[in-house]
């Protein structure tokens, strides 16, 4: 299954693209933030000014990333392999302030400084010899092309050619996990923690329509995009293009880092505990004090960002992700049940629910978790 052939459920003007925002986890400041601390280090011999020139998202998606970069650059490349995605895009750029703010979105000043275009992240195009400072991809690296060191080659030379020498490559990723992590709450609401950081592994009819890979899986399992491998491991040639040096990867509110204590989802096992200890425990200098406390799932300075949700709304989140909406597409009777909350999602959910004896509408906290990993290019030309 292709990326280009999901989301087209969401292919409908304002109303549909709210519908789709208010289903997702909007990204906390400190994911957005560290990527803006991290590419202001940048190079030492750029011009400061110049840093800010242009940005490329890549599988942007409905955009939200791409409206938070054009806050900072002067001009932003959004681009995604899907028509239905980047209509919604287009949709979400133009809205008001009061309702980008509804969804956790900055205003848009200029809409005029984001471009969409239709490209797959393994080819994407920018004007004829344009170069960009930063290159984004918000959850959709899981999508590209990694089945071949042939592939895998390509793609990073890629991305390579399109950034200026000293550029920033970002790689993020966001995800709804249930709180409280820790006490008797939290212990209660473990259950319904675990199926939904495991899911949709836990249900092979479903989890058939995400293409889950053991590469996607192990971009999921022990702190999102942390095991995500290297240009560097894979040649001379690539090492030579991109900055050893500069890696750092940067878990947000991951209960993965507290362990048995919080979660026993398998996607969160860590089997090389003491690499996850150094990365958590030496975060490069520069890493704000607020998101040093957000790697360690510290809210004692209120940093988190921790949300008011209900299992009926998890169920709304589940049938927004790309996966799920095919399998909707390909059983019109499952489309049809979920206007009523009587799909699998919504069922399955129900019976955790029965299980630890909460309700469907019950408010429960919601944390906006994930992680961010960055790197940077040399300024040897491919």
């Amino acid at each position: 299954m292709a990326p280009h052939e999901l989301g087209s459920a969401w292919s409908h003007d304002s109303y549909n693209a709210m519908q789709y925002l208010r289903a997702r986890t909007a990204y906390p400041p400190t994911m957005t933030e560290t990527t803006f601390d991290y590419h202001e280090q940048g190079d030492s011999k750029s011009n400061r000014a110049d840093q800010w020139q242009s940005a490329l998202e890549i599988g942007c998606g409905p955009g939200q990333m791409s409206v938070h970069l054009a806050t900072r650059f002067s001009r932003v490349y959004g681009q995604d392999p899907s028509p239905n995605m980047l209509k919604l895009a287009n949709t979400v750029k133009h809205m008001s302030a009061e309702e980008l703010a509804e969804v956790g979105l900055p205003p848009v000043q200029d809409p005029t400084r984001i471009e969409y275009l239709e490209a797959k992240g393994e080819d994407p195009v920018l004007p004829p010899g344009e170069k960009v400072n930063l290159i984004m991809m918000a959850a959709c690296i899981h999508w590209m092309d990694w089945e071949t060191p042939g592939s895998t080659n390509a793609n990073w030379t890629k991305w390579a050619s399109l950034l200026k020498p000293g550029g920033s490559l970002i790689v993020m990723g966001g995800r709804p996990v249930i709180g409280p992590y820790l006490g008797e709450r939290g212990e209660q609401l473990r259950p319904l923690r675990d199926w939904l950081l495991d899911f949709p592994l836990n249900h092979p009819e479903i989890d058939r329509y995400y293409g889950t890979t053991k590469f996607i899986q192990e971009l999921r399992t022990g702190g999102l995009y942390r095991k995500l491998p290297m240009p560097w491991d894979h040649s001379p040639e690539l090492e030579a293009l991109w900055d050893r040096d500069s890696y750092c990867w940067i878990p947000i509110d991951d209960c993965t880092v507290l362990g048995e204590q919080a979660t026993s989802a398998e996607l969160c096992k860590i089997d090389d505990p003491e690499r996850f200890a150094e990365a958590i425990n030496n975060l490069p200098h520069w890493i704000r004090p607020s998101v040093r406390r957000a790697a360690q799932c510290d809210n004692s300075e209120g940093d988190l960002v921790v949300s008011m949700t209900t299992p009926r709304k998890m169920a709304d989140w589940v049938r927004s992700t790309s996966g799920y909406l095919k399998f909707l597409q390909d059983h019109p009777e499952q489309r049809k049940l979920s206007l009523q909350d009587g799909d699998f999602a919504a069922v399955e959910l129900q019976k955790v629910c029965n299980s630890i004896g909460i309700d469907f509408d019950e408010e429960i906290e919601c944390h906006h978790s994930g992680g961010v990993l960055c790197i940077r290019r040399t300024d040897k030309e491919c």
